[in-house]
């Protein structure tokens, strides 16, 4: 036992604190992976919880076309789940499978921003 906690000591000193089999480091990644969770359901579901904003904002908008634009923001990620998976253990890894899904949500809140700030439905959808 002694000469595990010397072995373990002495990698500590080599390696450094933030070292990726470091425990500072895991804990760090663990947070933003779940960070990365928290922000993807913020961004599906502001669509549901913006309907009022929505009709105001977009007078013209029907009831069909604020259904059409749920359905077209919600069934790629029930789809997307199987084939980004695939992707991502098989092609990416971890670490670049989580920085391309980070930055295809920020590209699509940003395209679903932009439409309603230029009042733009099209954009929208």
């Amino acid at each position: 036992v002694g000469l595990d906690l010397l072995q373990s000591d002495m990698a500590q000193k080599v390696h450094g604190f933030w070292h990726v089999n470091g425990a500072a480091y895991r804990s760090c990644m663990l947070l933003l992976i779940c960070l990365m969770t928290f922000g993807s359901y913020y961004c599906y579901d502001i669509p549901g919880a913006l309907k009022g904003a929505f009709f105001r904002h977009f007078t013209d908008m029907t009831q069909l076309q604020y259904s059409l634009l749920y359905s077209l923001y919600s069934w790629p990620n029930t789809v997307q789940v199987f084939f980004g998976g695939y992707i991502m253990d098989r092609y990416l890894g971890i670490r670049t499978g989580c920085t391309v899904c980070c930055l295809l949500i920020f590209a699509g809140q940003l395209t679903v921003t932009a439409g309603v700030h230029f009042q733009s439905l099209p954009v929208v959808m």
